[in-house]
């Protein structure tokens, strides 16, 4: 059995109940930490972003409800980095991510400084892209305890985000 990380070998393992020869992970990336890809935010306002799809399975409606309710906050600043545009209290990033250009979510994240990725899936992911290209980009993690991968990488390392109990938590 091959999987893409930890989580997914695990929840197969779990849900499955079938025994295998031989368990690998093979992630589908790799990141090589530096010490000062760990971010800092130091500056008003906080930028934070959506990373992805809108869809609701990923979270978009717990996003757009944290911008409303902060909408007068001059604290934060919210963005919306995605190929798909949705309207409101954010900035929208227009963004796709193909095979000629592999790394440009992780450069816009860096080149707009965004301090935090709101990662809120309300499915388990087995392996999250967005997760290592907001990591690559020096992004501080916020996720769910449902978002599989994104909440076991974070439980792992916790210096690099937070895992808020409920959407009432994050807002």
């Amino acid at each position: 059995v091959i999987t893409p990380s930890e989580f997914a070998l695990d929840f197969w393992k779990e849900k499955s109940g079938l025994k295998a020869e031989q368990y690998s992970v093979v992630p589908h990336t790799v990141l090589n930490w530096k010490e000062q890809n760990i971010p800092i935010i130091s500056q008003k306002p906080i930028k934070i972003a959506y990373v992805g799809h809108p869809i609701y399975q990923k979270g978009w409606h717990t996003f757009k409800k944290l911008t409303e309710t902060q909408n007068n906050n001059p604290d934060y600043r919210f963005f919306q980095f995605s190929n798909i545009e949705q309207k409101g209290n954010f900035e929208f990033i227009e963004i796709a991510v193909t095979k000629s250009n592999r790394f440009l979510m992780k450069e816009e994240l860096s080149r707009h400084q965004i301090d935090i990725a709101i990662l809120w899936s309300l499915c388990p992911e087995t392996f999250s892209f967005t997760l290592y290209e907001s990591l690559a980009a020096g992004c501080y993690i916020i996720t769910n305890p449902y978002s599989g991968n994104i909440q076991n990488y974070l439980m792992g390392n916790p210096q690099r985000g937070l895992i808020a109990v409920n959407q009432e938590a994050l807002i």
